[in-house]
Formats: C-alpha cells, sequence, structure tokens
C-alpha cells in the first residue's frame, strides 16, 4: 500500500518520516498480536502491537 500523494506537490514520506497520527488514533498493520499471537489488523498501543480485544483490556 502507498501514501496518496501530497495535496500540496511535496514529496511523499520515506521509512524514516514521522508520520502524525490522525486524531490520535495510532497506525493499523498487519501482523502478529504481541499479547494473543492473533494475526489480524493491529494498532501500536503503549508500544506494542495489539489486536483491538487486547487494547480494549490495555485500556484504563
Amino acid at each position: 500500500m502507498t501514501e496518496p500523494p501530497s495535496p500540496t506537490g511535496g514529496a511523499s514520506l520515506g521509512p524514516n518520516d514521522p508520520v502524525e497520527e490522525a486524531d490520535g488514533y495510532s497506525r493499523t498493520i498487519y501482523r502478529e498480536c504481541d499479547l494473543c499471537e492473533s494475526l489480524t489488523h493491529l494498532t501500536e498501543s503503549h508500544g506494542l502491537f495489539v489486536c483491538g480485544s487486547c487494547e480494549d483490556r490495555l485500556l484504563p
């Protein structure tokens, strides 16, 4: 999956460029959950990559 071109015509982001999180949500990736090891779409939360159900358990 590629990033859409910038509306201002700037260069696309490289792998080491910082990416702003939209509306406070973390980026979503596809790999194994660090806690339950299910293979699903994950969110980076508390320094871990976790699935939705594990993320709910991490929330205060």
